[in-house]
C-alpha cells in the first residue's frame, strides 16, 4: 500500500527565477513645447543638421506653430508646391553653381530652404483663408483705382531748345545735313544740351507745356516736328521711339489686389505668425536658450508701429486695464525709439522730480508721474492741460501715454484689435479737401 501511493508522488523541481528587468529610463524631457506639441530631442538634434542653434529652435518653432494651425482650419497641402517654389527660387540666379553660393552664404543645405519654403507657403494658405476676400470687393477695387493697374504710353523724347524762333528755324535747316543729338549739343539752350538733347522717356502727364505734349504724342517715330515758340523760346522735338501704353487685365492684378486688402485688414503673414505665437503657450527647456523664451514674451507684447515700422523699444508696452490705453516706454536718458520715431526729444529728471520733458519744433509738454495735469507750450504760449492718463512707473521704467504724446505733437493713432498693435502716424493727414459737384 505504501509503494502504491509512492508512485503517485510527482517530484518538485526548484527552478530559480531570472530577476526581473530593470525599468527603461524616462525620456528626456522635450526641447520646447508649443501648445500640446513636444519638440523633442531627435527633432532638435535633425534640425541641427540644417540649421545653426538658435535658428534651428526658431525653425521648429513656427513650423509646429504654422503646422497646427493649417490642421485647424482643414487647409491640405502639397510636397509638390514645394518643388514647384524651389524652381522658382533657381530661376532667380543665373546658373546652379549661384544659386548654391546663395545657400552657403545663409550656411544651410537644400533640405533647409526646403523646410523653409514648405511652411512659408502653408503660412500663404492660412493667410488665404484668414483673409478671404471676396471676387466683388478685387473688382471694386479695380474698377475704383484703374490708374493704378495703368501703363501710360511714353515717347522716347529729344528736344533742341533754342532762345527764340529764328535759331530754331537755322537748327531746323542743320537738321537736313546732320544728326539730332550734335545739332542739339551745339545750339541747345536747355540743361539737357550735352546728353544730346535727350528729355527721357516721357508719359503725357510728364511734358509740358500743353502745345509740345500735343505736338511730341502727334509725331511719327523718328519724325521731327517744325520749330515750335513757346513762351520766350522755341523747340523741335523728336520722338526717337515710342512704349505703347498698357492695362493690367483684372486676372494679373487681382493677387497684388488681395494682398493689399489683406494688408489693409491687418492680414499679413507677420500678423498670422505675431498671432500665433500670442496665442500659443511656447515653453524652451534647452539649457543655453533661456533668451528665447524671453523673445516670444516679447513677442506677445503690444506692438506699436509708427509711421509703417514696428519700433524695438526697450521695454514692453501695455495697455491700461481700467482705460485700455497704450502706454509705451519712454527710457532717457539718450534717443528713445518712441520720442525719436515722432521727430522729438526728451529730458528725464529722476525722482525726487520724476519729470519729463518732450520738445518738438516749437511745442513743448512737460509731464510728472502721477500727475493729472501737463503744461504745454506751443509757440511761446503756456497752458495747462488734463491728463486721463498720467505717466507711471512700473519696475524703474517711465511709461506714458502714447495717445496723448502723439496727439500733442501733432500726430494720430490707431488700436488694431487683430494685429494687437498701436498704429501711429507721426503727422496726422488731413482729408481731402471735398470735390465741386
Amino acid at each position: 500500500m505504501l509503494l502504491l501511493s509512492l508512485a503517485f508522488v510527482v517530484p518538485v523541481l526548484c527552478v530559480a527565477q531570472d530577476p526581473a528587468p530593470a525599468p527603461a529610463p524616462p525620456p528626456p524631457p522635450p526641447v520646447a513645447t508649443v501648445g500640446p506639441a513636444a519638440i523633442t530631442a531627435d527633432d532638435w538634434l535633425s534640425a541641427l543638421k540644417e540649421f545653426s542653434g538658435a535658428q534651428a529652435l526658431r525653425q521648429l518653432i513656427k513650423e509646429q506653430l504654422v503646422i497646427q494651425k493649417a490642421h485647424r482650419l482643414k487647409i491640405d497641402f502639397k510636397n509638390a508646391a514645394v518643388d514647384a517654389q524651389i524652381v522658382r527660387i533657381k530661376a532667380q540666379y543665373p546658373n546652379d553653381r549661384a544659386f548654391e553660393a546663395m545657400l552657403h552664404e545663409r550656411g544651410i543645405p537644400l533640405s533647409a530652404l526646403r523646410r523653409e519654403v514648405k511652411t512659408d507657403l502653408l503660412l500663404d494658405r492660412i493667410v488665404d483663408e484668414v483673409g478671404k476676400i471676396g471676387d466683388a470687393a478685387v473688382q471694386a477695387y479695380y474698377d475704383g483705382h484703374l490708374s493704378e493697374f495703368t501703363k501710360p504710353t511714353r515717347v522716347q523724347l529729344y528736344a533742341i531748345t533754342t532762345p527764340d524762333i529764328r535759331s530754331a528755324a537755322q537748327a531746323y535747316e542743320r537738321l537736313k545735313d546732320e544728326d539730332f543729338g550734335k545739332v542739339a549739343q551745339d545750339v541747345s539752350v536747355d540743361e539737357h544740351a550735352a546728353e544730346g538733347g535727350f528729355w527721357g522717356w516721357l508719359s503725357a502727364d510728364q511734358v509740358e507745356p500743353e502745345t509740345l505734349r500735343t505736338a511730341a504724342f502727334a509725331l511719327e517715330v523718328g519724325k521731327w516736328s517744325d520749330p515750335i515758340e513757346v513762351g520766350d523760346k522755341a523747340y523741335i522735338l523728336w520722338v526717337k521711339g515710342i512704349d505703347p501704353g498698357q492695362q493690367t487685365s483684372l486676372v494679373e492684378a487681382a493677387p497684388g489686389i488681395r494682398d493689399k486688402l489683406r494688408a489693409e485688414k491687418g492680414v499679413s503673414k507677420e500678423a498670422i505668425l505675431r498671432r500665433l505665437i500670442r496665442d500659443a503657450t511656447i515653453k524652451i527647456n534647452q539649457p543655453g536658450y533661456a533668451y528665447l523664451q524671453a523673445e516670444y514674451e516679447k513677442a506677445k507684447g503690444l506692438q506699436v508701429i509708427v509711421d509703417g515700422k514696428p519700433l524695438d523699444l526697450k521695454a514692453v508696452p501695455f495697455l491700461d486695464a481700467k482705460t485700455g490705453r497704450a502706454f509705451v516706454p519712454c527710457i532717457l536718458p539718450g534717443a528713445d525709439p518712441f520720442l525719436a520715431a515722432l521727430g522729438a526729444q526728451g529730458e528725464w529728471w529722476p525722482a525726487p522730480d520724476n519729470v519729463l520733458q518732450v520738445t518738438k519744433g516749437d511745442t513743448e509738454l512737460v509731464l510728472k508721474v502721477g500727475y493729472p495735469t501737463a503744461r504745454v507750450t506751443r509757440a511761446g504760449k503756456e497752458e495747462a492741460a488734463t491728463l486721463d492718463d498720467p505717466p507711471v512707473m512700473r519696475e524703474g521704467v517711465l511709461f506714458v501715454s502714447a495717445k496723448w504724446i502723439v496727439e500733442q505733437l501733432g500726430g494720430s493713432i490707431l488700436f488694431s484689435p487683430d494685429e494687437y498693435a498701436v498704429k501711429i502716424r507721426s503727422v496726422k493727414q488731413e482729408a481731402p479737401a471735398p470735390t465741386q459737384p
